[in-house]
């Protein structure tokens, strides 16, 4: 859940506690409080009273039971920094997350519009997000061939494409002579390709049957997270590579 409508949510609980009351409070808390319902490691940070309060009524009862305005607002805040401080630090998705900060570094529009999606379509829907989450992986791999002044062409299966970038990187199972690295190299090369696979069959990029099954929200949370992990790895090994040649340079000059 995005932290922007967990402050959304808590803002428009302090301003129903002050007694500032508006038409649309019902409906708002109602929409804010399913989606933090639908998310099990949201609810388990939450604050126990969105659990009884079923709707704004409810939360009123409950809140006018402390005293003053000061405390009110207080209580509020306090009740929500464990969540919030948690969607901040605890998720790839949020921004200060390692990959966040990979993709700045890069400075590449491409790339941060791919992972913006994915953190706005994965909870809402899935099919979609799990076609930003191959479409990020594809403009990683384009983004570090670029880097390394190798093309791409536009239609490149993902598979050969992650493959043509961790030669770059000397990040190919077939560089390696250590089994326990070929074994873990080997395995990221499937895992791209089952994302590559899922994408095909449950993307929004296609037409689909009427029974076909749909993927749920953790379907999508866990492709999500397995492209932006690889991304994460892929950009920081890039960095490592343009560290290591600029020191060779430095060296030589």
């Amino acid at each position: 859940m995005p932290r922007e409508k967990v402050n959304q949510l808590c803002s428009l609980l302090i301003e129903r506690a002050i007694g500032n009351i508006a038409d649309e409070q019902e409906q708002q808390y109602a929409q804010l409080r399913a989606e933090m319902m639908r998310i099990p490691y949201v609810m388990d940070k939450a604050p126990e009273f969105l659990r009884q309060c079923r709707d704004i009524k409810e939360f009123w009862y409950f809140i006018k039971e402390i005293p003053s305005y000061r405390e009110r607002r207080k209580f509020l805040r306090d009740s929500f920094d464990e969540l919030i401080n948690f969607l901040d630090q605890g998720t790839i998705f949020s921004d200060s997350s390692s990959l966040f900060i990979a993709i700045e570094n890069v400075d590449s529009n491409y790339i941060l519009n791919e992972w913006t999606k994915i953190k706005a379509r994965v909870l809402t829907d899935p099919e979609a997000a799990i076609t930003s989450a191959r479409t990020l992986l594809e403009c990683v791999c384009k983004h570090i061939l670029s880097e390394c002044g190798q093309e791409s062409e536009e239609a490149h299966d993902l598979q050969d494409l992650y493959r043509k970038a961790c030669r770059e990187l000397n990040m190919a199972p077939e560089q390696h002579t250590e089994q326990v690295f070929k074994k873990i190299l080997s395995g990221v090369v499937s895992i791209v390709g089952g994302l590559a696979s899922i994408r095909n069959r449950y993307g929004d990029a296609h037409g689909k049957a009427i029974t076909q099954a749909k993927p749920s929200t953790r379907h999508a949370e866990y492709v999500a997270h397995l492209a932006c992990a690889t991304a994460d790895f892929l950009l920081k090994s890039l960095e490592e590579k343009v560290e290591r040649e600029a020191n060779v340079l430095s060296v030589v000059r």
